[in-house]
């Protein structure tokens, strides 16, 4: 499993051809990865798939992830706290958790030809758009800052083209309002029961 990270800074909607130029440690240790597994594709003549996750997102969400962040600090906070937004016209191409378990399963009982494989919806949604919502189901508030704030962005824009799962019988069955309102709702499950 790779990652968009490995194209870097790269025009939406962003295809498994472009050339991969990460802007971050992550993004180059998963490219490494998936040059790896090329070679042995080739010397071994295995059939490998390298799937390049967009922004991954919904129920179980790590901390470590914009949203996933976003979420645990509602959480902590009294409703009507009003958290800055950094970056909030950066745009991410987010994909559900369930949809990309539907794309690996498609894949290892061999629907598609091996080779890299983009996992997105070609559909680009603002930090603004996707926190606004989050805050809305907790009852917070966001507000734009071009300070410090919740999201550190290395890329400002980034989509994928669908194209090459989508032939293969794949869509995504959840939009991502349906995705962070899942995340939100594990999440105060998850905080009620440690109550």
């Amino acid at each position: 499993l790779g990652t968009a990270a490995e194209y870097g800074p790269a025009p939406p909607l962003t295809s498994e051809d472009y050339p991969p130029q990460p802007q971050s440690f992550y993004g180059a240790s998963k490219l490494a990865q998936t040059q790896l597994a090329q070679m042995a594709s080739s010397q071994w003549k295995l059939p490998v798939f390298s799937l390049r996750l967009f922004n991954v997102i919904g129920p179980g969400l790590p901390a470590h992830y914009f949203l996933g962040s976003l979420a645990r600090r509602f959480v902590q906070q009294p409703r009507g706290s009003v958290f800055p937004l950094s970056n909030p016209d950066a745009t991410r191409d987010f994909v559900d958790v369930r949809d990309v378990a539907q794309a690996v399963e498609l894949l290892v009982r061999g629907g598609g030809t091996p080779g890299i494989i983009n996992v997105c919806t070609g559909q680009e949604t603002t930090l603004r758009m996707a926190g606004s919502y989050l805050a809305e189901l907790a009852g917070q508030q966001l507000v734009d800052s071009r300070a410090e704030g919740v999201a550190r962005v290395q890329v400002s824009r980034s989509a994928g083209d669908p194209r090459r799962l989508s032939a293969w019988g794949w869509q995504p069955r959840f939009t991502w309002q349906e995705s962070i309102r899942d995340l939100w709702e594990a999440l105060c499950r998850t905080e009620q029961a440690k109550s």
